[in-house]
């Protein structure tokens, strides 16, 4: 079962108050309250956060593995098959189910995973089953299809409830049904901390950042990952990234400055205030490259030969670990992280990218508060999407994404017409079903909030009053994110000494429509220095072209937006979506370039126009 961020953030006080959105949950009254404040972080950072944990789910990526198991036999497994049995039918569908979370190393307050624990959890569990409340699965039935979907059919729980009504029969263990095998990593590296670290007490919510001593001196590919928490009383979740460039300067330095091991960061692997957020300059450096993360009950990630996580050579492995320290005393953590790496290149590189409606506005007192997006790949070539996770917060009532291809047809991906923030996780595509995108075709994201007095969270104790909410890093502010673990075809490494914006110097210097439909229309540069120009192009002509570009806006930000996630050819889309007022942008924008006036700006960025 998942694991549940509010019932962390009830235990300092921040509460639910709509029994539209956030239910009763009187089967798990302390499931994990023992860990502290969730507060809600910045959209490079919540991804794998959100995933299942149930123990044979996985984060997004994992999902993409296509790895699922049984539910069991719903017929019985006692004496010709009347009465269910615990080694027949019951075992298969609680630890598929179940014990996850209410079992070794769990978030939940009590265990299932033994015939025992039902004496006397059973009735509760069994009315939560039937409630649709246990397991915690909130996609509407008829929209999207996925490899683990974790609610139970009633023939499932009509065989646990047969069972208890029948004392709970133990069944011929020897003829037992085969259980879900939970998954094994064999790794090939074991990285630590380079020293412990133990988080002070006084501070509630530690995020603190280490530096992994392990050297990348070739492009290597990740092919299994499992991070081991060390102090598991104080560690509420860990991230790991691989960090390059502009990225991992910050990071050294920060991590430089004091004696202390490790370094504060919130949101992201980027040090605390370094500016590492969203909005097309904060994404100007590119997406931290993340390739791990653990929370309670979560598997180890093992991925299928053909897709891998790629290590750049010359990028260094972060690991942020979320300390909670409610109870008001700290140990010393030595967390590490396990790894599965080779050189050989798989036939697909996995990547995860969030969709974004940043520009939130939910007016105080408003019910039906509706954002809405549509970005369209453009380009050759194809982008799988292997997993999908949804992220709002304490405000939102309605969750739904959809594919719409360049024909005008259109299918589901995900509906959450009821969004709880308590059970978010990521919701993974059958191995042989990823969506497809082709030049053309488009995902939407389409968040609903409820900002009315009865939908206000308690904090402290105080129901909050209504107020003008806008996209925030807070629990009380409001995002709007669909987290996509993609895929894409494996591109060889760029040479030694290859600029930043890989292929443009080349691109524009044999190009002839303008500077700007050069710079857009090269394939790489999407991929690589994309709105890096973009934000230096701004800057240098805001003064000219200012109105232009206000003009441009929206469907600019799109474009970027939609070459960072898919990789789509930035000229192409902003030709389709931004019609005239790109052009009216481009006419100002394009002599500014050919005279030079950005060349020192876009240097920082790689990219060199050749006249």
């Amino acid at each position: 079962m998942s694991t549940s961020s509010l019932a962390q953030a009830s235990a300092h006080g921040l509460q639910p108050s709509s029994p539209r959105v956030w239910r009763q949950r009187e089967d798990v009254p302390t499931v994990t309250r023992r860990r502290g404040l969730f507060v809600a972080v910045a959209p490079l950072v919540a991804l794998l956060l959100l995933s299942s944990c149930d123990d044979d789910s996985a984060p997004p990526a994992s999902a993409a593995a296509g790895e699922t198991v049984g539910s069991g036999d719903v017929s019985g497994g006692g004496a010709g098959g009347d009465t269910p049995t615990w080694h027949g039918a019951v075992a298969p569908i609680v630890m598929d189910r179940c014990a996850g979370c209410h079992g070794p190393g769990g978030i939940a307050a009590f265990a299932l995973d033994t015939p025992e624990a039902w004496a006397d959890w059973g009735a509760i569990a069994v009315a939560s089953m039937q409630a649709g409340r246990m397991p915690p699965w909130l996609p509407a039935q008829g929209c999207g299809e996925f490899a683990h979907p974790l609610h139970l059919e009633p023939a499932q729980v009509g065989v646990i409830e047969a069972w208890l009504k029948a004392g709970r029969p133990l069944g011929d263990a020897s003829k037992a049904t085969p259980l879900p095998e939970k998954k094994k990593l064999v790794p090939t590296h074991t990285l630590a901390m380079p020293q412990p670290y133990t988080p002070p007490p006084t501070t509630l919510d530690d995020y603190r950042c280490f530096l992994l001593d392990f050297k990348v001196d070739e492009e290597l590919y990740v092919r299994g990952t499992q991070v081991l928490p060390g102090a598991t009383s104080l560690v509420h979740h860990v991230l790991v990234y691989a960090l390059e460039g502009d990225m991992l300067s910050k990071a050294e330095a920060a991590d430089a400055k004091d004696s202390v091991p490790g370094y504060t960061c919130f949101g992201s692997p980027q040090p605390s205030g370094s500016g590492g957020g969203g909005g097309i300059g904060g994404f100007s450096g590119g997406f931290p490259n993340q390739i791990a993360a653990w929370v309670p009950g979560i598997s180890p990630r093992v991925l299928p030969p053909e897709l891998a996580l790629r290590l750049r050579k010359g990028s260094r492995i972060v690991m942020q670990v979320h300390y909670n320290l409610a109870s008001g005393k700290t140990e010393t953590d030595t967390s590490s992280i396990q790894l599965v790496i080779d050189t050989k290149p798989p036939e697909r590189v996995l990547v995860t990218r969030p969709l974004i409606i940043e520009a939130l506005n939910i007016p105080a007192g408003q019910d039906n508060v509706v954002h809405e997006r549509l970005y369209r790949y453009y380009g050759k070539g194809e982008v799988q999407v292997h997993s999908v996770s949804p992220h709002m917060h304490l405000l939102g009532s309605e969750f739904r994404s959809e594919v719409v291809r360049k024909d005008g047809s259109k299918e589901c991906v995900v509906d959450i017409p009821e969004w709880d923030f308590a059970w978010q996780m990521g919701y993974g595509r059958p191995k042989d079903k990823p969506i497809v995108l082709k030049d053309g075709d488009g995902m939407t994201i389409r968040c609903v909030y409820d900002n009315t007095e009865a939908h206000q969270p308690i904090v402290g104790g105080r129901k909050l009053t209504p107020r003008n909410v806008k996209w925030g890093e807070g629990t009380t502010d409001e995002m709007c994110l669909l987290y996509l673990d993609m895929s894409e075809a494996f591109t060889p490494p760029a040479p030694a000494g290859q600029k930043a914006c890989v292929g443009a110097d080349t691109c524009t210097a044999t190009c002839s429509a303008g500077p700007m439909s050069c710079l857009y229309g090269c394939d790489n540069v999407a991929k690589t220095c994309g709105t890096c120009a973009i934000s230096q192009i701004v800057s240098c002509t805001s003064s000219a072209c200012g109105g232009k570009l206000l003009g441009a806006q929206a469907c600019l930000t799109r474009c970027m937006i939609s070459s960072l996630m898919f990789g789509t050819n930035a000229d192409l889309c902003l030709a389709a979506e931004c019609g005239d007022a790109w052009a009216q942008a481009r006419a100002c924008i394009d002599p500014k370039l050919s005279a030079g006036d950005c060349d020192q700006k876009l240097s920082a960025c790689g990219v060199a126009f050749k006249e």
